[in-house]
């Protein structure tokens, strides 16, 4: 998904022409794209085993339910500030023009960040929630503004091709974050306060930022005078990208609002933990993507249509490949696997569990699909098409949940996955087939 934002605000802003501002760094060195692309592939890992230690941390330390409050205070906040961060480190790093200064950026950020998490906090007191769900709620998207505002110091150095650094205050915020929340649950602390515990590691990653920013890059941190204008344009170019993620949000975290609603917090947890270890194999095509999708944008560029097919062919295979490996081993071993990280509570929805790894092989099918998508340019496709997928899980789940339970709320995400899957590929061939007749 990275990688389809880049290419549509690249393609967005290919006319502009303004000055750029003063030199932005000091002697910085970009990294070789070895160097670059094996920090980026360490970072993602890390951060993402470290998000998966967060639920090993609750389903061991903790209960169900605790797990099932956190998750749905991410549920809650995930998608209010996915879409209010604009994905403006994308519209950052390809801004290779300096029509906006990283003042601009950390302003709109900020602001942008508050008024989610006031919409966070708003949403999660209206549903009726306890007052520690509410306080929960607030924590977790106060660690999304925190590590919003990080993200841009991250762009001003990816700007740079020296994705060392972001990489590595990930990986300090992950592992803190997790250190100190496994910390407090091994004490007995409440989910607030082991959620406010893992505030650190969002500390410690803005601080970081910060200081390496101020030490090595030029760049002001406060916009300069006569912004507004800027802002208000950088705002209305980012506002597509936004919608486009708050959108994918949606389709994972409607199920979990159904759950929530109809089983509680408890078999929300337990749901949370069966559907996160998906994500390692999400981490793993995204991987490969990023590295295959400048050879596909260029076989596509040239025309080449042939060469393009089998590359996403290629892809698309080796997404098949870790989902198919995925399902069955879930399918020999599910129960004593889920018994090993989670705990026996978690182990009798084994039956879920391998649903789950099904739904993880088109999960990554479509997102192959994606990069793809990204490679061959199909921009004005994607809002039409996840408002389709976000529908088809919405419906899904309401037919589904109330009856099904948790294999509803997988039988949910599966339709959305084959809809993606099945749509964007439609989008994708008709764009071949349109090239190859050079229209």
């Amino acid at each position: 998904m990275t990688s389809m934002t880049s290419r549509i605000v690249a393609h967005a802003c290919s006319g502009d022409s303004v000055a750029a501002g003063a030199a932005p760094s000091l002697r910085i060195v970009p990294a070789s794209i070895s160097r670059n692309v094996a920090w980026t592939a360490a970072g993602s890992v890390a951060y993402a085993l470290c998000q998966w230690g967060t639920l090993v941390a609750f389903a061991r330390l903790g209960t169900p339910e605790a797990l099932g409050q956190f998750a749905f205070a991410l549920a809650i906040s995930a998608p209010i500030m996915m879409f209010l961060q604009l994905q403006l480190r994308t519209v950052q790093v390809t801004d290779t023009q300096g029509r906006f200064e990283l003042g601009d950026y950390l302003a709109l950020r900020l602001i942008a960040s508050l008024i989610g998490f006031g919409a966070v906090v708003a949403l999660a007191a209206a549903s009726g929630s306890r007052r520690s769900a509410l306080t929960v709620a607030a924590l977790v998207a106060g660690i999304k503004v925190l590590d919003g505002i990080a993200d841009v110091f991250s762009g001003a150095w990816q700007k740079l091709e020296r994705l060392d650094v972001p990489a590595g205050l990930l990986i300090l915020n992950g592992i803190v974050s997790l250190a100190a929340l496994t910390a407090a649950l091994w004490g007995g602390a409440s989910v607030a306060v082991a959620v406010a515990g893992s505030l650190a590691g969002s500390i410690l990653s803005l601080a970081g930022s910060v200081w390496l920013t101020r030490s090595h890059l030029r760049d002001a941190f406060y916009p300069p005078a006569g912004s507004i204008q800027r802002m208000r344009t950088l705002f209305s170019l980012a506002l597509p990208l936004g919608f486009v993620m708050a959108l994918i949000s949606l389709t994972s975290n409607i199920p979990r609002y159904f759950i929530q609603l109809y089983f509680g917090e408890r078999e929300l947890g337990i749901f949370a933990a069966l559907i996160y270890v998906t994500a390692a194999g999400t981490t793993l095509i995204s991987a490969v993507g990023n590295s295959l999708t400048p050879g596909m944008a260029r076989e596509f560029d040239r025309g080449n249509t042939p060469a393009f097919t089998r590359r996403v062919w290629a892809l698309i295979a080796v997404a098949a490949s870790i989902g198919v490996a995925s399902l069955l081993v879930a399918a020999l071993f599910a129960e004593p696997l889920l018994d090993f990280a989670y705990g026996a509570a978690y182990s009798g929805s084994a039956p879920v569990f391998v649903r789950a790894m099904a739904l993880g092989t088109l999960t990554y099918m479509a997102a192959a699909v994606g990069f793809a998508m990204s490679a061959a340019k199909c921009f004005r496709a994607q809002a039409p098409l996840f408002v389709i997928v976000v529908g088809g899980v919405l419906a899904s789940s309401a037919a589904w949940i109330p009856q099904g339970g948790l294999n509803g709320a997988v039988s949910a995400l599966l339709v959305g996955a084959f809809l993606q899957l099945t749509l964007g590929a439609a989008v994708v061939m008709r764009a071949v087939r349109r090239a190859g007749t050079g229209e």
